[in-house]
C-alpha cells in the first residue's frame, strides 16, 4: 500500500498558467468581439481607444483577482469567496448559475464554433452535410475531457502549444497590416481621426461592454490547489497574461480597421477569415485552422475551470460526493471532468443555447459585484488577514463603481431579459438547495442510491475522496 495521499497535484507553473489564462481569453473573442464594438461606435480610431480602456479595466480586474486568490488560497474562484464572505446560500446560487447554466452553454458554443471553422474550408458554408458540425463538435468535445482525466500534463502542454499557435496567428495578422501601412502609407479608416462615430453614452458603454467580454477571464482562481507557489506565481501570471492579451488585442483590431475598414468589420462576424481571404487568398485556410486552435485552447480552459469548480463544491457537500472523487493513479478530479463533458454534450442538443447564456449574464454580474464589495468591506473589517499581494483600495472602489454602472445599464437596456433571467436562476437554484442541501433528513432510498453511485464510480475509475490514503 502506498503512503501517497490522494490529492490534486500542483501541475501549473508560470508558463502553463499564462497559457491557461490567455487560452481562455483568446478563444473566439478576438475574432467576434471587434464586430460588436464597431457596430456600437462606428469609428475605427474610437474602437481602438475603447479596446485600450477595456484592456486597462481588465488589467485592474486581473490584479484584484490575484489579491483574492492569494488572500483566500482555495480553489473555486467566486464560489469560494462568496462562501467566506456571505455564506453557503449565496455561494450555492453562484455555483448553480455559473456551472449548470453559463459555463456548460459557453463550452457547447465553443465546440460548435470549432467544428464550423474546421468544416468550412472543406465543404463551404452552404454545402455542409446535415449534422456534420454537430457530430464533429461532439467528438471534439470529449478529447480535452479524456486528456484532462488521464493525461493532465499533456493537456497542459497542449494548452500552451495551442495558445502559442493563436499568438502566431494574431502576429501574422498584425505584421501583414503593418507591412501594408509601411509600403503604401495608407492608414485606412484611421486617417479620418475622431471626426466620425457614435459618441453617445449608450453606444460607448455597450462598445466597452463588447470589448470587455472578450478580455474577461481569470481561470487560475478556480484551481489554486493545482498552482505552484500561488502567492508568488498568481500575480506574475495575471500581469504577464493581461499585458500579452491587451497588446495583441489592440494591434489585431488596428489591423482589422486598417485593412478592412470599420464598416466592413461592423457588418461581418467572421472578420479574421475575411481579412485572410483579402490579403492571403487561398492561405485563408491557415487562419481558420489557427482560429480552431484558439477555440480548442479556450474550450480546454473552460473544461478545466468548470471541473475544478465542480470538485471544490462537491468537497464542501454542495454537490454529490461522487463528483468530488480523485483518480488514485492520475490524481485528477476525474468524475468532475467527466461531468463537465456530459453537461457540455447535453447543452449541444439545445436549439438556442444563447438564450440560456443571455438569461444568466446579469445574475453572474451581480455575483461579481458582491465579491468586489466583500473584498472592500474585509479590507476595513479584517485588516490583519495575511495579504501577500494587495491592490490599492482606490482602484478596487473605482472598479466596483464601474461594475455597478455596467450592470444597471444592462438591466435598463434589457429589463425583461434581466428580470426573467434573475427569477429563473434564483428560483431553480433555491429549489435545488432546499430539497437536496437544506433538508438534512432525506429518505433512506435516496441516501442508499447516492452511496451506491459513489461506490460504482470509485470502482469504475479507481478513484477515492481527496486526502484519503489508498
Amino acid at each position: 500500500m502506498s503512503d501517497k495521499l490522494v490529492k490534486l497535484r500542483r501541475h501549473y507553473g508560470v508558463l502553463h498558467g499564462i497559457g491557461c489564462v490567455c487560452g481562455l481569453m483568446f478563444g473566439a473573442g478576438v475574432y467576434i468581439a471587434p464586430t460588436g464594438v464597431l457596430r456600437q461606435v462606428r469609428s475605427g480610431p474610437l474602437s481602438i481607444v475603447i479596446w485600450g480602456c477595456a484592456g486597462l479595466f481588465s488589467f485592474v480586474a486581473s490584479l484584484i483577482y490575484a489579491e483574492l486568490g492569494t488572500t483566500y488560497p482555495v480553489s473555486g474562484e467566486k464560489y469560494a469567496y462568496l462562501l467566506k464572505m456571505y455564506g453557503r446560500k449565496i455561494a450555492f446560487l453562484y455555483l448553480w448559475t455559473y456551472l449548470f447554466l453559463f459555463r456548460s452553454c459557453v463550452n457547447a458554443v465553443k465546440c460548435i464554433a470549432f467544428a464550423k471553422y474546421i468544416l468550412e474550408p472543406i465543404f463551404g458554408c452552404d454545402n455542409m452535410p446535415p449534422y456534420a458540425d454537430f457530430i464533429l463538435a461532439l467528438l471534439f468535445g470529449w478529447v480535452p475531457v479524456i486528456a484532462n482525466c488521464f493525461y493532465v500534463k499533456w493537456a497542459a502542454r497542449g494548452q500552451t502549444i495551442m495558445t502559442f499557435m493563436g499568438i502566431a496567428a494574431m502576429l501574422s495578422i498584425i505584421v501583414t497590416a503593418i507591412y501594408k501601412v509601411a509600403s503604401t502609407g495608407d492608414f485606412g479608416d484611421l486617417s479620418t481621426g475622431f471626426s466620425t462615430g457614435n459618441y453617445d453614452i449608450e453606444s460607448l458603454c455597450f462598445g466597452f461592454y463588447s470589448a470587455l467580454w472578450a478580455l474577461w477571464g481569470f481561470p487560475l482562481n478556480f484551481m489554486i490547489d493545482e498552482l505552484k507557489k500561488p502567492e508568488r506565481n498568481l500575480p506574475i501570471i495575471a500581469t504577464c497574461s493581461m499585458i500579452i492579451t491587451i497588446v495583441l488585442y489592440s494591434l489585431v483590431n488596428f489591423a482589422y480597421v486598417v485593412v478592412l475598414g470599420a464598416e466592413t468589420v461592423a457588418n461581418n462576424v467572421a472578420v479574421a477569415s475575411l481579412f485572410a481571404k483579402k490579403i492571403w487568398g487561398p492561405g485563408w485556410i491557415l487562419i481558420n485552422l489557427c482560429i480552431s486552435s484558439n477555440i480548442a485552447s479556450s474550450f480546454n480552459s473552460g473544461i478545466v475551470i468548470g471541473s475544478r469548480l465542480t470538485h471544490a463544491s462537491a468537497k464542501r457537500k454542495d454537490l454529490a460526493d461522487a463528483l468530488g472523487l480523485v483518480s488514485i493513479k492520475y490524481l485528477t478530479p476525474i468524475t468532475a471532468i467527466i461531468f463537465q463533458g456530459i453537461l457540455t454534450t447535453l447543452m449541444m442538443l439545445l436549439k438556442d443555447i444563447f438564450v440560456i447564456i443571455n438569461l444568466s449574464v446579469f445574475t453572474n454580474q451581480m455575483f461579481e459585484i458582491l465579491v468586489i464589495i466583500g473584498l472592500i468591506i474585509n479590507r476595513f473589517k479584517k485588516p490583519d488577514i495575511p495579504r501577500p499581494f494587495k491592490v490599492p483600495i482606490i482602484l478596487i472602489i473605482c472598479f466596483a463603481i464601474t461594475m455597478i454602472g455596467q450592470a444597471l445599464l444592462s438591466g435598463w437596456k434589457k429589463p425583461l431579459q434581466t428580470v426573467l433571467g434573475f427569477v429563473i436562476t434564483v428560483s431553480t437554484g433555491f429549489t435545488y438547495y432546499i430539497l437536496f442541501i437544506y433538508i438534512e433528513k432525506k429518505p433512506k432510498f435516496y441516501i442508499d442510491m447516492r452511496r451506491k453511485i459513489t461506490i460504482l464510480l470509485q470502482k469504475t475509475f479507481y478513484a477515492s475522496e481527496e486526502d484519503l490514503v489508498p
